[in-house]
């Protein structure tokens, strides 16, 4: 029995390939995409799935993986949004190399926001992989909210909110 059930499901099997965009559109939402990715490499060391890691603003020269939770959470603790625009063309021919290497059928990209013809062929080179499950997370996906509640008190107003899960 577990008290507090993870509520992020994921679907495919192999390793999980994350995208993380840290180029520096991401600089807002950097918090809350770290936590999704935290999430989701705990749900992939609950489904004893390796990660591959790969930051779409990266040096070229970080190993990618595949990681057990541990090593990924590591590398993630290292993304940090970057002051230049990453190439997700070049990272997602990357990831798809090192899904089918690794027998990997699920990628998670955590996108900044930011729209380019890049992105759009990137998109469109993992669509065509065949992967069995493609997420591709935008900046608003992390960051909705909904008021499930609120008081309103003579000098304050308490709310509360809550986010989807996983974010």
């Amino acid at each position: 029995p577990v008290l507090n059930p993870q509520t992020t499901k994921l679907t495919g099997e192999g390793p999980l390939v994350l995208v993380i965009d840290n180029s520096w559109p991401s600089a807002l939402n950097a918090e809350n995409q770290k936590r999704t990715a935290l999430n989701l490499i705990n749900a992939a060391e609950t489904a004893s799935r390796p990660v591959i890691l790969a930051a779409l603003a990266s040096d070229g020269k970080t190993p990618l993986g595949p990681f057990d939770a541990a090593a990924a959470r590591e590398r993630l603790a290292a993304v940090k949004p970057e002051p230049v625009s990453g190439d997700a063309l070049e990272t997602a021919t990357l990831a798809i190399e090192l899904a089918g290497e690794n027998k990997a059928n699920e990628i998670i990209w955590l996108d900044s926001g930011l729209e380019s013809k890049d992105k759009d062929e990137a998109l469109e080179s993992i669509g065509e992989a065949g992967f069995k499950s493609l997420a591709w997370h935008g900046p608003e996906a992390l960051l909705l909210q909904a008021v499930t509640a609120a008081e309103n008190g003579a000098e304050t107003l308490k709310i509360t909110l809550q986010r989807p899960s996983g974010a």
